[in-house]
């Protein structure tokens, strides 16, 4: 950290100061950064404030052999996000069917105490009466 606010190191040996303040600032499509490094470092930042972690980082001699890999890994992760999403969603389908199914039983397990308790109480007062 630095006064001004995190040093971040390049592979190449560059450095970025990102401050707190642009870490924070509001994310939206089509945002734009002085360079492709400010990008990456800004949603590094961004990516380690909510929890994320790099696993790995790819590095070419032609921009436009890296630029063609991340879109096509782009590509990949938003299929595997749409997937997921669909997964997310069936998830939430069967949590919601186990959930109405487990509220049915408890109805019923409540309902059949309440007699138990009525039970007892007719059997008590008729043992009180003899």
């Amino acid at each position: 950290m630095t006064e001004g606010g995190e040093l971040i190191d390049f592979y190449d040996g560059r450095e970025l100061i990102v401050n707190e303040a642009d870490r924070h600032a509001e994310r939206s499509i089509g945002m734009e950064f002085e360079s492709e490094e400010a990008a990456m470092a800004y949603y590094d930042a961004y990516a380690k404030c909510v929890g994320f972690i790099r696993v790995g980082n790819c590095h070419h001699s032609s921009r436009d052999e890296s630029i063609d890999e991340r879109d096509e890994i782009i590509g990949e992760l938003s299929t595997d996000l749409h997937c997921t999403n669909q997964q997310l969603a069936e998830c939430w389908q069967l949590l919601e069917m186990v959930l109405k199914h487990v509220e049915w039983h408890t109805d019923h397990i409540t309902k059949s105490i309440q007699n138990i308790i009525e039970n007892v109480k007719d059997v008590e007062a008729e043992n009180e009466e003899r």
